[in-house]
């Protein structure tokens, strides 16, 4: 991992695998994934509220294979209501806003395979007083995230793609946010999200690797002027020159030779167009 990606949340998750959570799931389950698939189903589904602040969804379904939750459940009967306090742990460390204590549902799915986990997350309306499961939970204020000005990934000849979403995803595939129809780049190749007021760039287990200024990378906090490398194809990152100073013509002048020499240097290689 980069050493600019480290953030509070991932610090949560290397604490919970080494801690007491580890020991949860009788040896079913890594914990490690547990923690991964409920900080992003945290974050992938927080809503931006009118005063700028980010609020947590309140209501997580866990799913998993009937054998694992009998299993599991029998060994530990409050499972949901530690998985809800490391819910409140995670907003807490990615300064997301609580409004209401959230609840665990846990799904028996006999689609999962065993040892695989399934987390979703949303926002419903409840009378709390009669379905609180834990606590009420007193959120500190937050402060309005700061945002990028006019952040934007540029490509070749100046093609921009503005960075207008909390999580973005890149990629072949026609469904992505931003669609890169070239056979070096996987069907969903990168993710971007904005946390803590920068965007975040996550490799997504992609064929080709990623690469940020010539380094391979699996997650890494985006700066004006960097270039990342989707197996080849080139992207620049840039912000909104009265935020940063860049000069945005030196950017796309860089990201042109930069694509020229890419071109030139995969020209003679094979690519899969299924990857």
């Amino acid at each position: 991992m980069d050493s600019r990606g480290l953030s509070a949340v991932e610090r949560r998750i290397e604490t919970l695998v080494e801690g007491s959570f580890a020991r949860l799931f009788s040896g079913r389950l890594q914990p490690r994934e547990v923690a991964v698939h409920l900080a992003r189903a945290l974050e992938d589904n927080a809503d931006l509220a009118t005063d700028g602040s980010r609020i947590a969804p309140n209501h997580f379904t866990v799913r998993l294979n009937p054998e694992d939750l009998a299993a599991i459940s029998s060994a530990q009967p409050g499972l949901g209501r530690i998985i809800g306090d490391t819910v409140i742990a995670m907003a807490a460390d990615a300064g997301l806003r609580l409004d209401d204590t959230p609840i665990i549902k846990l799904v028996a799915e006999s689609s999962l395979a065993r040892r695989s986990i399934s987390i979703s997350a949303s926002f419903q309306e409840r009378n709390l007083r009669a379905t609180q499961a834990m606590r009420p939970v007193s959120a500190s204020p937050v402060v309005p995230e700061h945002r990028p000005r006019n952040p934007q990934l540029i490509q070749g000849s100046l093609q921009t793609f503005p960075l207008t979403r909390h999580v973005i995803n890149i990629g072949r595939r026609h469904d992505n946010h931003i669609v890169i129809d070239d056979p070096r780049v996987s069907r969903v190749h990168v993710q971007i999200r904005l946390r803590y007021g920068h965007y975040v760039l996550y490799d997504l287990q992609s064929t080709g690797g990623t690469q940020v200024n010539g380094q391979h990378v699996k997650e890494c906090i985006l700066n004006p002027g960097d270039v990342i490398s989707l197996a080849g194809v080139l992207l620049v990152y840039i912000e909104d020159e009265a935020s940063t100073g860049h000069d945005l013509r030196n950017v796309s002048s860089t990201a042109a030779d930069l694509d020229a020499h890419a071109e030139s240097e995969t020209s003679a290689k094979d690519n899969d167009p299924t990857l």
